[in-house]
């Protein structure tokens, strides 16, 4: 029996302060502006919002965001997930800016995360000689997984081996139920519109807008719960997509 693991994780925004200071400085003055007055006006009434759209988007870049939440559940052929339910790996938020104390407990997260998975394996193997691996998520392969390697990358946090960062979608080791989908290595549909689409009701506490600004105001319980939502909701798109009984 396969070893499948559903997964979802939440990411921030670069917490290097210098690093929000270099987006503003490198966004260029649009080329209609020369009157120094103009561009002074330019500078403090337009320049912060852009920045700040910008800087925000480091949360999708491995080089440059952290991952803050990861949930998790070991899963099964039929039900989807087993009794034990979804595990919850997150950061030690300790405010905005602390770029050393995140990187930290980002590298501690990713650790006790990858012993944790390891642990949940070994026990599977042992219980049923089964090495294979499968990972379901939605969008998994091209964000979760890729940001995870990246992330682990940069903190030097060794993965473990059978985490499948270089599958294609059409690999064993890989469910990625947004790909399913749309049958279309490139197709795109939200979780929250898949899941309107399935019967659901979609996002209903929080979006993906919502989490830094959750946790930047010290409601990370509230993005773990939004996160381990999320995988609740891949198992049961999951379920619907490979026609497991009672779904």
């Amino acid at each position: 029996m396969t070893f499948r693991v559903f997964l979802d994780i939440e990411t921030i925004p670069c917490q290097d302060r210098d690093s929000y200071q270099d987006i503003a400085e490198e966004i260029p003055v649009p080329a209609n502006m020369s009157r120094p007055e103009t561009i002074a006006a330019w500078r403090a009434d337009r320049l912060p919002a852009l920045a700040e759209e910008q800087w925000r988007q480091t949360a999708f870049d491995g080089s440059r965001g952290h991952v803050a939440v990861i949930c998790w559940a070991v899963g099964d052929s039929d039900h989807g997930i087993t009794d034990d339910g979804v595990r919850v790996d997150a950061i030690r938020w300790e405010g905005m800016f602390r770029h050393r104390e995140t990187l930290h407990a980002e590298m501690d997260m990713l650790t006790a995360f990858y012993a944790r998975l390891s642990d949940a394996r070994a026990a599977h193997v042992a219980e049923t000689g089964d090495r294979t691996v499968q990972v379901v998520g939605h969008n998994v392969i091209a964000f979760d997984l890729r940001m995870l390697f990246q992330r682990s990358v940069v903190l030097r946090a060794r993965p473990p081996a059978f985490l499948p960062f270089d599958a294609r979608p059409w690999d064993q080791s890989v469910y990625d139920v947004m790909l399913k989908w749309t049958c279309d290595h490139r197709g795109k549909i939200s979780a929250d519109r898949l899941s309107r689409a399935l019967g659901g009701n979609g996002k209903v506490s929080m979006t993906g807008a919502d989490v830094w600004p959750a946790i930047r105001d010290g409601r990370l319980a509230d993005v773990i719960d939004y996160c381990r939502q999320d995988v609740y909701d891949t198992v049961y798109h999951w379920r619907r997509l490979v026609f497991a009984p009672g779904a």
